[in-house]
């Protein structure tokens, strides 16, 4: 059993430290454990997704950083790799028939944690895929991390395009992005877990054995309010009329409606109800009446305020 604490000064040559002795006592700043000591691998925070670029004959990487995690022991721990040089390396040329999809990655070598690499390099690799009428990307090498994937069309079908590998690696507590549901559920959650949803633009956090939304859509109410103003018109010699209103934005699901509707007043004055409500995700309907069945005298034009509540966050946790 070895109990690091880092740092200390040593006296005589001890305490004596390793790499791998550092990177297990760092792990306790990672978020999204995946491992007693390592991390999920990913960029850091904020990387733009322009860092790397292709054309037909070469690939570029732009200064970048990334945790990453090679997961070739059990205890090796996560490794903090940094460019500060722009990288490149040359295309493979077009098939002439089919397309194909290449991959960029970062391999960690580290013959001093075990891994049999026979090396110590981190260095950003290419390799080509098969051109294929539907081509899939090569399966990623041990001990790597995925940079990003490379559509290459057939010669003469245009210009090869590249998209960035979107993981990120954030600190422990931080809320972690995500880019599906899929990817959050692959978590081993802990008890006030934080993800941001980047395809929905929600915070969730994981709390009692299940996942929820603690924020909205952006440009989603809370809890998803809509109110306003209409008008119902009750003819002559009647007693009711319905009133239909159109949501200014659909709900999710039919909403909780109330309305508050004037007193009809004239020679004389009539106390009016609602009833009959019809509700659904885009409007509702409601018969407007006098409460006796009485006909009106006189032609009403009645203002209603009405207000409609869905109860649950407009974006649900999935």
């Amino acid at each position: 059993m070895t109990i690091t604490v880092l740092p200390m000064d040593a006296t005589a040559g001890t305490p004596a430290y390793s790499a791998k002795n550092a990177r297990q006592a760092q792990s306790a700043l990672y978020g999204a454990p995946t491992g007693a000591f390592s991390a999920r691998s990913g960029w850091r925070v904020g990387t733009a997704t322009g860092v790397v670029s292709v054309t037909s004959t070469q690939w570029t990487l732009n200064p970048a950083a990334a945790m990453i995690s090679p997961a070739a022991s059990l205890y090796q721990g996560s490794y903090g790799w940094a460019s500060d040089q722009v990288i490149t390396g040359p295309m493979t040329a077009a098939d002439a028939t089919n397309p194909r999809k290449d991959i960029l990655y970062i391999q960690i070598n580290d013959s001093s944690a075990g891994d049999g690499s026979g090396a110590l390099s981190a260095p950003v690799m290419y390799l080509a895929g098969a051109a294929t009428a539907t081509p899939v990307a090569p399966t990623l090498p041990a001990r790597s991390f995925l940079v990003g994937t490379i559509s290459v069309p057939k010669s003469g079908g245009g210009s090869p395009t590249v998209a960035l590998n979107q993981t990120y690696f954030v600190a422990s507590g931080a809320p972690m992005p995500v880019n599906s549901q899929a990817e959050r559920d692959a978590f081993t959650p802990y008890m006030g877990m934080l993800v941001t949803r980047l395809d929905t633009g929600v915070l969730e956090e994981y709390f009692s054995g299940a996942w929820a939304p603690i924020t909205q859509a952006p440009g989603a109410s809370p809890y998803m309010v809509h109110a306003g103003t209409a008008t119902v018109s009750i003819g002559v010699g009647t007693g009711a009329a319905t009133l239909a209103v159109t949501f200014p934005q659909a709900f999710t699901r039919a909403p909780i409606v109330a309305v508050n509707i004037a007193v009809a007043t004239g020679n004389n004055s009539y106390k009016l109800e609602a009833h009959g409500y019809n509700k659904t995700p885009t409007g509702f309907t409601v018969d407007v009446r006098t409460i006796d069945g009485t006909g009106v005298a006189a032609s009403y034009d009645i203002p209603v305020d009405w207000i409609a509540i869905q109860m649950t966050p407009a974006s649900a946790a999935g």
